[in-house]
């Protein structure tokens, strides 16, 4: 059957419980009529079908809200709080990630999940002693491969842009040290009502649409 469903699969620990969800496509491509069910559910999109399934709580290593990134030349950029930040399945498995406290500073903390058996597969955590991490974002290929992108800054740098990766055959929960992509340029202060200097809230890691393979 033409059915898509999308996925809630609930994870948490003693301080944070949330909700990621993954589109799980049972079709080899995605046709106007998946979009024009997936922008109106309601719509019935010629046959396909959007529901979503909560499946269970999987537990994680305890966790906490980052602090806010220390940044060059601006008052620290507010990296929000521990929610999760994305999500992809391949081959299996759920792979989702946010930004935590990791010894004062912000960092990322990614897993992989089974769904099937509500259980971590892996966990791994990037940070630095001196430079914060935030707003990571994730990509998996076929291969089981993993890219992560994520912005980055300390007290004596401008925000960039960060990113880090795994092959599938490397040991679990460890990934490449991170790598800079782009080194910030400026000073930067966008304050919300709140008096937060809000830094975009995101990024995005994905694959390439050509070969499915590189991020």
């Amino acid at each position: 059957t033409k059915a898509v469903d999308l996925v809630g699969s609930l994870f948490g620990s003693s301080k944070v419980v949330a909700k990621v969800a993954a589109l799980f496509v049972k079709e080899p491509t995605l046709g106007a009529a998946f979009a024009q069910a997936l922008a109106n559910p309601s719509s019935g999109g010629a046959g396909y079908s959007i529901s979503e399934v909560e499946v269970g709580m999987v537990g994680v290593p305890l966790n906490g809200d980052p602090p806010n990134a220390a940044v060059q030349g601006s008052a620290p950029l507010a990296t929000i709080d521990a929610r999760p930040l994305g999500a992809v399945f391949q081959a299996g498995s759920l792979w989702t990630l946010h930004c935590i406290d990791v010894g004062g500073r912000a960092g990322v903390r990614w897993y992989q999940i089974n769904p099937g058996t509500l259980t971590t597969q892996q966990v791994g955590t990037i940070d630095d002693p001196v430079r914060h991490y935030f707003f990571p974002s994730i990509a998996v290929n076929a291969s089981g491969d993993v890219g992560l992108g994520f912005a980055g800054s300390h007290a004596g740098e401008f925000g960039g842009a960060w990113y880090a990766g795994r092959k599938s055959t490397d040991a679990a929960g460890q990934t490449s040290p991170p790598a800079q992509l782009k080194a910030g340029v400026a000073s930067y202060q966008l304050f919300d009502g709140a008096g937060r200097n809000r830094w975009g809230d995101y990024t995005n890691t994905t694959l390439d649409p050509i070969d499915g393979q590189s991020f």
